[in-house]
């Protein structure tokens, strides 16, 4: 089908019919994921939505799908475009793994630590051979992963060490904050296709993640970098956004084990 063709098919004005979301396997899982929720039961109801987990940046005007999040800036003039926020990535370890090695001090003691990497295409990486030599660096990272979420789960079950957004420390993994400033800071943007985001269904989906990365609900999305403690703070004093990453919560944790626990009692 030629491109035209599935631009005039997509393009229909209509509230109803399907909208193709490109986004980042981490942020489509732990955040997109959740606010499908009560979208899809509210302004998306006559919206089927394909989620497309990415790995890499798409090209909306190629229409290899209707409406992308990605970490560039879109280089097309074409491309409909605006800057949701930012992801600001900080380092964590579990704490289980806190309790076998201890926390680093500071950055020259991470070549005491094991690393966890994740290979990112789409994020910039750690950068440890510009502190360390590369022979040392390498030797650091003891596992390495393409996946956020096989990323997130290593760091969480004591692995090891590893970077991720700032409001991980609320997902659910029992995990610590190491503040030795290492600190990664990216924008997220949006882009659509031109003719596409002409429609009722796409305006309204572009709308919704306007307001899934409004700084002003979720202020970890904002330009300033809020420190993973701050994070918790603010969770807690909400009382919409306290149970948020409930679903997320692992089988290992105190408050899981104690919901298994209290089940089984009579």
């Amino acid at each position: 089908m030629s491109d035209l063709m599935q631009v005039a098919q997509s393009a229909t004005d209509t509230a109803k019919g399907s909208v193709r979301l490109a986004v980042t396997e981490g942020i489509g899982t732990f955040w997109i994921i959740p606010q499908l929720v009560d979208f899809l039961s509210g302004p998306g109801r006559d919206i089927q939505v394909t989620l497309q987990c990415a790995l890499s940046a798409v090209d909306v005007l190629r229409l290899e799908a209707d409406i992308s999040i990605q970490t560039r800036e879109p280089t097309s003039l074409d491309v409909g475009k605006h800057r949701l926020g930012w992801v600001h990535m900080t380092l964590f370890a579990g704490r289980s793994y806190v309790e076998r090695h201890g926390l680093p001090k500071t950055l020259a003691d991470l070549a005491h630590h094991k690393i966890i990497e994740q290979d990112m295409g789409l994020f910039p990486g750690y950068g440890l051979d510009q502190v360390f030599s590369r022979e040392a660096s390498e030797k650091m990272v003891s596992l390495r992963t393409n996946f956020a979420s096989a990323h997130y789960w290593a760091v969480a079950k004591g692995a090891g060490i590893g970077l991720l957004p700032n409001y991980a420390v609320a997902i659910g993994g029992d995990l610590v904050p190491i503040d030795i400033g290492m600190r990664i800071s990216v924008e997220l943007w949006l882009a659509v296709h031109p003719e596409l985001v002409k429609t009722e269904r796409h305006q309204t989906v572009v709308e919704w993640l306007n307001q899934c990365f409004s700084s002003e609900t979720y202020p970890w999305f904002g330009e300033r970098f809020m420190d993973p403690t701050e994070i918790q703070v603010f969770l807690k004093g909400s009382s919409r956004l306290r149970t948020y990453f409930t679903g997320f919560t692992p089988v290992g944790s105190v408050e899981a084990r104690r919901r298994l626990a209290n089940q089984g009692n009579p």
